[in-house]
């Protein structure tokens, strides 16, 4: 299964989602607050889920401070778990 990565700002996921779907490859678009547990336990997730992961383009957070700032800030919080996971031989694409 494919994770679409999404955060406030980020667009074309359902570009992404529907390119999937109709490869009938399994895919579930993720907010990243769901991968650094900062939502509810029962709808936290695990990157080790999945076989990839999928990073749409737009304006993550406004991009208020300058481009991809807040959401790379925001992807420190799961580095070591994204290390293993591209280790593992896992894609991350965007």
């Amino acid at each position: 299964m494919i994770a679409i990565l999404r955060m406030e700002g980020t667009n074309n996921e359902e570009d992404i989602y529907n390119a999937f779907a109709a490869l009938k490859y399994p895919v579930e678009m993720v907010h990243l607050k769901q991968f650094t547990g900062e939502v509810k336990k029962e709808l936290q997730k695990s990157i080790f889920d999945y076989d990839g992961i999928m990073i749409p383009g737009g304006f993550s957070a406004g991009d208020y401070i300058r481009a991809g700032a807040i959401f790379g800030a925001r992807l420190k919080k799961i580095s070591k778990e994204l290390k293993e996971f591209v280790r593992e031989g896992r894609i991350i694409g965007g």
